[in-house]
C-alpha cells in the first residue's frame, strides 16, 4: 500500500472517531477502530517508504494498533452497556 493510502485511512480514521465523539455513537467509533487496527497492521508488515529504521515503523504501527483495539473494545462495551 503507498504511504499516502495509509495516511488517508489514518485521517479518515480519525475523522470518524471525531464524530463518533460528538455524536457519542459507538457504532461509528467501532468503525474507526477498524480503520485504527487495519492501519496498524498494514504499517507493521509493510511499513513506510520513507521510514527506514524498522523500530519506528513497529511503535508507530503497535500504538496505532493499540489505539485501534482500546477503541473498539471501549466502544463495544459501552454498546452493550446501552443494550444496543
Amino acid at each position: 500500500m503507498a504511504i499516502a493510502g495509509i495516511y488517508i485511512l489514518l485521517a479518515s480514521a480519525i475523522a470518524i472517531a471525531t464524530i463518533g465523539f460528538w455524536k457519542e455513537d459507538y457504532w461509528l467509533i467501532l468503525l474507526s477502530s477498524f480503520l485504527f487496527v487495519m492501519v496498524g497492521f498494514s504499517t507493521i508488515i509493510n511499513g513506510f517508504e520513507d521510514i527506514t529504521a524498522w523500530t519506528y515503523k513497529w511503535a508507530f504501527g503497535l500504538i496505532v494498533l493499540f489505539i485501534g483495539v482500546y477503541l473498539g473494545s471501549r466502544a463495544g462495551l459501552e454498546a452493550l452497556k446501552q443494550g444496543v
